[in-house]
């Protein structure tokens, strides 16, 4: 997990894990506090940490874990998958 900072504030955190059966990473547990949100803070750090783990020679696929009626989330996923266009990335909702 790392911290979200907006400037000099801690907004949130992101949390990632690897699956050592696939050698898939997913990304789940984002949480980004409510006075940041709407701001790009989230879609900011979930970029980066998208960016951080392709670039990763054990990385195989990129799964990201959403609630799928958390319509933001779910939103904010479909615009990192317009904007990273990696075939070894996928967003799937769990329960």
């Amino acid at each position: 997990a790392r911290a979200v900072q907006a400037g000099d504030t801690v907004a949130g955190h992101g949390m990632w894990g690897r699956d050592d059966d696939d050698g898939s990473y997913w990304i789940g547990g984002m949480v980004v506090d409510r006075a940041e949100q709407g701001h790009g803070v989230g879609r900011a750090a979930l970029l980066t940490i998208v960016r951080w783990l392709a670039e990763r020679p054990d990385c195989a696929v990129i799964r990201l874990s959403y609630h799928p009626d958390n319509v933001a989330a779910v939103h904010e996923r479909h615009q990192v998958l317009v904007r990273e266009p990696l075939q070894r990335f996928s967003a799937q909702p769990v329960r």
